[in-house]
């Protein structure tokens, strides 16, 4: 999943498209031309598009888990948060793509056991929910070819520190599912990981 804190400037480009050979004028605004580029602009210059930098660390995948023990049922997760508050600490909701694009609030309908990039003794401090992890993450991240996987196993395979720095003191940020039938941009509160 991508992340975008939603600062932007749009332009907006009318375009028709004609399947076949176009025997008809071809008209540039109200300019008659001969050929219209790739990126809207006269002549049939084929131009690269260049990154914008002002957005340059703007724009995260999200984290990768690797391992389903981490992700709680929403009846599981509420059960850890009641009988200890502290699991705050580490219990998310979780957001996926598939949540993003099923639900019409894009409210996620999971949890994950989020330790960040902790050391194992600061992640032991959250008893149950650490044992989780160990019972059901452990033993799969073992056979992980990944060394860091296998040796970091109480952690997300990929944790998205930048991420998380960028949108830290934001209220929402936007987001959109990296695999989609749709690209739908919704804002999405930030207190919780994004898949």
């Amino acid at each position: 999943m991508n992340i975008w804190s939603g600062a932007a400037e749009v332009v907006v480009s009318l375009v028709s498209i004609f399947k076949g050979t176009w025997k008809g004028q071809v008209v540039f605004g109200n300019e008659k031309v001969s050929s219209i580029s790739t990126l809207l602009r006269t002549g049939d210059t084929l131009e690269n598009p260049h990154p914008l930098v002002a957005n340059s660390n703007r724009s995260f995948i999200g984290n990768y888990v690797l391992g389903t023990g981490f992700i709680l049922s929403i009846d599981e997760g509420n059960t850890l948060l009641k009988r200890d508050k502290k699991n705050g600490d580490v219990i998310y909701p979780y957001l996926n793509g598939n949540n993003f694009n099923s639900n019409f609030d894009q409210r996620p309908n999971r949890y994950v056991i989020n330790f960040f990039d902790w050391w194992i003794e600061k992640a032991k401090e959250y008893e149950e929910c650490f044992s989780i992890v160990e019972t059901k993450v452990k033993p799969e991240r073992q056979k992980k070819a990944d060394k860091s996987c296998r040796e970091k196993w109480w952690q997300h395979a990929r944790i998205r520190p930048y991420l998380y720095s960028a949108i830290k003191g934001l209220h929402r940020v936007l987001v959109v599912a990296q695999v989609s039938k749709t690209v739908a941009f919704v804002f999405v509160p930030i207190n919780q990981v994004y898949d």
